[in-house]
């Protein structure tokens, strides 16, 4: 299938016994930078179709989990990409939308990332690179805290 246009972010959070909320980070392979699930979407395939998939490819997840839709979405230039050459001229800057789950399985990572780990907001926050990933963290934190988080 072809490279679509998009790119997807999932994080993955669990709610401790004493009700902690933790959020479980990833370390990519390639340039060890921290993260959560993110990956492009595939012709043919729903944004939330393409979640999905990723969380299930990077993470093992099933495919029935339940997606969370954040507000936030970032923009990716679209020549960070092999697949631009495959797009239309027109296509200067990709979305990338963003997800959260819940989740507290077993993660059964790819070949994407070297390790994992659960971190409490803050960690996860300082851990991760990329300053629109931590603005889509800080918005699912703050979701969970005032209990507004809406199902897809």
């Amino acid at each position: 299938m072809a490279r679509a246009p998009y790119n997807v972010h999932v994080f993955l959070y669990r709610i401790t016994e004493n009700g902690d909320k933790e959020y479980a980070i990833l370390r990519r392979s390639d340039d060890e930078k921290w993260q959560g699930i993110c990956g492009g979407g595939e012709d043919g395939e729903t944004i939330v179709q393409s979640a999905l998939r990723e969380a299930y490819e990077e993470a093992g997840l099933p495919q029935y989990n339940i997606l969370h839709r954040l507000d936030t979405i970032s923009y990716i230039p679209a020549t960070e990409f092999k697949a631009s050459e495959c797009w239309t001229k027109d296509v200067i800057v990709i979305p990338m939308y963003y997800f959260g789950t819940l989740y507290d399985g077993n993660i059964i990572l790819s070949s994407e990332h070297s390790e994992y780990k659960w971190c409490n907001f803050q960690e996860a926050r300082n851990l991760i690179y990329w300053h629109d990933q931590k603005n889509a963290l800080w918005e699912l934190n703050e979701r969970l805290e005032r209990g507004i988080l809406a199902n897809l």
